[in-house]
């Protein structure tokens, strides 16, 4: 909010200072002392004026200037002492004429395009209402930089303010921290360690032993096999040896 405070205010002092520059050039064209020029004609009456901005709207096309396209149009005449700029500008399909006063921000009148070619002397009363109203501008202009820069002065002011809901916060954190807990709780409920967990693995720890104690006693049985035939060869009567019965495995 601050940064765009301080952008307004930079941007109207921009439009006080041209509007200041501009309140000199300001010419009267109040009852008999009227004067309008349309496309290099002067007229003396508003009436005449509205005709002239009629025919050029229908010369330049304006009825069928594209929905899609902002272009300018380059300049209609000139009123109370300052050139009048015609561009047309589009927003949602809808197409509108501006005319403003050069050098003069604020100093528009915009008319949808289907009625510009029939806005004859109600936008000749406009165009020379917003010349003669430049001083009634200047004061609005100025009203506005008052109003922006008060508001950079309350942004500043609350600046070291503690936050109003800080108490709520520390709150809601002390019971999502709580929340947190007892789902930690639960989880722990659902998944108890027992000691059947640790069976497996005592099983399999003993497996090893078990196996070479086999492979032992099949070594075993196997050497006694081959002296016992080497026996039987020499005519002698071999020693058995009884096997003793296997221990079961606990």
């Amino acid at each position: 909010m601050r940064v765009s405070a301080t952008t307004q205010v930079g941007t109207l002092d921009r439009n006080i200072d041209a509007l200041t520059a501009a309140l000199p050039r300001v010419v009267d064209t109040s009852d008999d002392l009227f004067r309008m020029s349309v496309a290099g004609r002067d007229n003396g009456k508003r009436a005449e004026a509205g005709i002239a901005i009629g025919e050029w709207a229908a010369r330049s096309g304006v009825r069928f200037l594209p929905t899609n396209v902002d272009r300018n149009l380059g300049p209609l005449g000139e009123v109370g002492g300052f050139p009048i700029d015609l561009a047309a500008r589009t927003s949602l399909g809808q197409v509108h004429i501006v005319a403003e006063l050069r050098g003069v921000p604020g100093a528009s009148v915009s008319v949808p395009r289907d009625q510009f070619s029939e806005a004859g002397v109600g936008l000749v009363r406009q165009l020379e209402n917003r010349a003669a109203s430049l001083p009634k501008l200047i004061a609005e202009t100025q009203q506005k930089r008052v109003e922006a820069e008060t508001t950079i002065t309350e942004v500043d002011a609350r600046i070291g303010d503690p936050f109003k809901h800080s108490d709520d916060l520390r709150a809601a954190q002390a019971r999502q921290a709580r929340v947190r807990a007892d789902l930690a709780a639960m989880a722990n409920d659902q998944n108890p360690r027992t000691g059947k967990t640790d069976q497996p693995a005592q099983a399999s720890a003993d497996e090893p032993a078990a196996a070479r104690g086999r492979i032992k006693e099949l070594s075993d049985r196997t050497r006694t096999r081959g002296a016992d035939e080497h026996l039987t060869d020499r005519g002698q009567t071999p020693n058995v040896a009884p096997i003793s019965p296997r221990r079961p495995r606990v």
